[in-house]
């Protein structure tokens, strides 16, 4: 676990979650195959997951400290960018991992809480559009 992942890790207990580390979750696809039907298995993963006995939290951290920062575009799924934050702005994708968390831990899809806990934005409006 990086450093910025600690930071929101002890922010979580502070909500009263008990918190673990990163999990992946298989999320089943339909490929773009023309000719046939073909569906493929990828694991998404999650940085940070917290549960207590009302919710279940699973959260992306991106720190980018020593980059740009976090893009707007790009964690909102704006065309040429729906791939960088998949478990984000793919709703397929999302939802399967929501489903997976939820038989694997026996929540309620609504005790489900899906956060970004980001530690630096790009400049400009990317905070304002992102929040």
């Amino acid at each position: 676990m990086e450093s910025f992942e600690q930071f929101v890790a002890l922010a979580m207990e502070e909500e009263g979650l008990v918190v673990s580390g990163a999990l992946k979750f298989p999320v089943r696809r339909l490929t773009r195959k023309q000719g046939y039907e073909e569906w493929q298995t990828h694991g998404y993963e999650v940085d940070l997951v917290g549960a207590n006995s009302e919710r279940l939290v699973l959260a992306t951290v991106k720190s980018f400290f020593g980059s740009r920062g976090v893009v707007s575009d790009h964690v909102m799924g704006e065309k040429g960018y729906t791939s960088w934050y998949a478990l984000l702005n793919q709703p397929d994708i999302r939802d399967g991992v929501v489903r997976g968390a939820c038989e694997r831990f026996g929540y309620a899809v609504e005790q489900i809480e899906m956060r970004l806990y980001v530690g630096k934005f790009a400049g400009g409006t990317h905070e304002t559009r992102i929040r």
